[in-house]
């Protein structure tokens, strides 16, 4: 278990992009310390074990609530195409498996090359 401190550092990494000094800075009383000390204890406190790992369960945490769900893409794109996006009816589209997939085939004879949509 991780002291009030050491959590509050932790997330302060996770949220300022990896700024271990930066972190300690927030987390310490870190006034009276020279820049060089406060690099140095951030440092090695961001490599104790405990410390380490909460700040990788932290960005796991971070990074699976960033990501929509497909329910939640779809309920974005269907109010981009309800403002007239094309791209977002395209997407939808190809989300919901509208195209399947695309044959061309030449005609030698004219040199046209014609695209199909197999649905």
């Amino acid at each position: 278990m991780l002291t009030d401190k050491q959590e509050l550092f932790a997330i302060e990494i996770v949220m300022n992009g990896g700024n271990a000094t930066e972190a300690y800075e927030k987390a310490y009383d870190a006034e009276n310390m020279s820049k060089q000390v406060i690099y140095n204890e951030a440092s090695k406190l961001k490599r104790s074990h405990k410390v380490s790992i909460r700040i990788k369960e932290l960005r796991m945490a971070s990074f699976t609530k960033s990501i929509l769900t497909i329910e939640e893409r779809k309920e974005v794109l269907s109010e981009l195409a309800l403002l007239g996006s094309d791209k977002a009816i395209d997407l939808l589209n190809k989300m919901d498996g509208v195209y399947d997939k695309k044959t061309d085939t030449d005609d030698d004879t004219t040199g046209i090359t014609i695209t199909l949509n197999k649905v």
